[in-house]
């Protein structure tokens, strides 16, 4: 375990975690909030990403301080191939940890897809990380509920771990340049109208990092 991996499992401890503990070993206890470590790589947040974090301040999610380089990684799609979050460098991603039998996950869901239908044309993703279930169950959640978003397969929980994730749903925030601006533990409805209008500030932001 790396230092990185070290300091985004320490962004997890400030949370009130009104959310599902992961199978794993997890717990519903609230520790001290934790401030992470600023990193030396990547370094310099640039004046829109700086917007981004304002923007999601405005909405209530917890930005942090610093430059947090997002760890990379490569698991399977539901349906497709290996996918890498380096594979949408240049958008904003909205990276989410969720599972079938989480009913907090459940509940988000909807305005999830309602969202992305919102604003697929933008450079804006959303990937939403099965932690450690079987891609047979996770088919058949995604075909019932008809979502359209990606959906990524961790079935070790590798990536989970490398991101701290100890209860979900965990959503982060990453720039276009693969720095983590902030993160939300639990449930939040992506669809209200101040929401959308925020996101769709962010992916124009993350246009104008594309040149």
């Amino acid at each position: 375990m790396n230092l990185l991996t070290i300091r985004l499992g320490a962004i997890i401890l400030w949370a009130v975690l009104a959310t599902v503990p992961v199978r794993a070993g997890g717990t519903t206890e609230a520790p001290e909030p934790v401030e992470p470590a600023a990193t030396t790589e990547p370094a310099g947040t640039t004046d829109a990403e700086a917007q981004m974090k304002t923007l999601l301040d405005g909405i209530g999610i917890r930005t942090f301080e610093g430059d947090i380089a997002a760890v990379d990684f490569g698991i399977p799609r539901l349906g497709g191939d290996q996918t890498s979050l380096s594979d949408f460098q240049g958008e904003f991603v909205f990276l989410n940890f969720w599972a079938t039998w989480c009913p907090p996950c459940r509940e988000e869901m909807p305005s999830m897809d309602a969202m992305h239908a919102e604003l697929e044309d933008l450079p804006l993703r959303i990937l939403a990380v099965n932690v450690q279930e079987s891609p047979d169950v996770v088919e058949s959640f995604v075909r019932e509920e008809g979502y359209r978003f990606p959906v990524l397969l961790d079935e070790s929980g590798r990536v989970a771990a490398h991101y701290g994730v100890r209860g979900i749903p965990t959503t982060y925030f990453i720039s276009p340049a693969g720095r983590v601006l902030g993160m939300l533990v639990g449930t939040r409805y992506w669809d209200e109208p101040d929401v959308l209008d925020t996101m769709r500030e962010i992916a124009r932001l993350a246009a104008t990092l594309q040149g």
